[in-house]
């Protein structure tokens, strides 16, 4: 009852919640997707579930456990549990990795043949094609290579082969994918942005710049503008490629999120009243 008036608000709260569609959008932002799994954590508070789920780069990684089912304290266990060996499979940037170490966190989570449609609820992930620059979004298929193509950074990662073309992190044309959960007419849109607060760098060693540079431009790619609730947990004193501090992303994640909550019981409550 923490965030609601009364039981009969909470009561008609549930029944608004399942007249509508609601959609999450997650951004990319590296390891600072366990904010995502924190703001994650702060819905379940109020059982607020999604009808659709649409990801950027580890946006689509925590969105596709998600949508299989998961609960916050168990992707976090999962999350928490990895090593920075095991997403890169080598010590040195920017020497084009496979995205190998992406793969067997899903495979190891969801299983190897695991495909978008086997997922509980519906999903989406984004990618880029490198062949003509579009984006790609892919909703049905292997999810292994749906998502480690959204997660291929440029310069980090080696280029997802799919059915012939070549695709890499859906960051590059559109980190927080607001207008794919739009297209599947949503009732409600919810997104978590972990990489609008951060950009640029004081540094000049050729990893933080050319990192800082990869930020600045995904940070200023977000299309849609129809998010009824946007949700901006500030990461600034993390790395994105750095582990160290997973915790505190989570809480900052939560925290945020939290703050949003009464908001979005109140724009359930009256969109689900629409829909009577």
């Amino acid at each position: 009852m923490e965030y609601f008036n009364s039981q009969e608000e909470l009561r008609t709260y549930l029944q608004a919640k399942e007249k509508l569609k609601i959609g999450l959008a997650l951004a990319g932002g590296g390891t600072k997707g366990f904010a995502h799994i924190g703001a994650i954590k702060a819905f379940e508070e109020i059982g607020l579930t999604f009808n659709f789920i649409a990801g950027t780069s580890v946006g689509s990684m925590i969105g596709a456990v998600l949508a299989a089912g998961f609960k916050a304290d168990e992707i976090f266990k999962i999350a928490g549990g990895l090593k920075e060996k095991d997403i890169t499979l080598h010590p040195i940037p920017f020497l084009n990795m496979t995205t190998k170490g992406v793969e067997n966190i899903i495979t190891s989570t969801l299983g190897e043949e695991a495909t978008i449609e086997d997922l509980n609820i519906p999903f989406a992930a984004v990618t880029t094609c490198l062949n003509d620059g579009e984006e790609v979004v892919f909703r049905k298929g292997r999810l292994v290579k749906a998502v480690s193509a959204s997660c291929a950074v440029p310069g980090v990662f080696k280029p997802v082969s799919i059915n012939g073309k070549n695709y890499v992190d859906g960051g590059v044309v559109n980190n927080l994918p607001i207008n794919v959960v739009a297209e599947e007419d949503c009732d409600v849109i919810i997104a978590v942005d972990i990489m609008k607060r951060d950009v640029g760098t004081d540094s000049t060693n050729v990893f933080e710049v050319l990192s800082a540079t990869i930020n600045i431009l995904m940070t200023r790619i977000r299309k849609g503008d129809d998010a009824d609730i946007l949700i901006e947990p500030n990461l600034t004193k993390f790395k994105e490629y750095k582990l160290k501090g997973n915790k505190e992303m989570y809480d900052e994640g939560y925290n945020e999120a939290k703050k949003s909550l009464r908001k979005i019981i109140d724009v359930i409550l009256e969109k689900g009243k629409a829909k009577n």
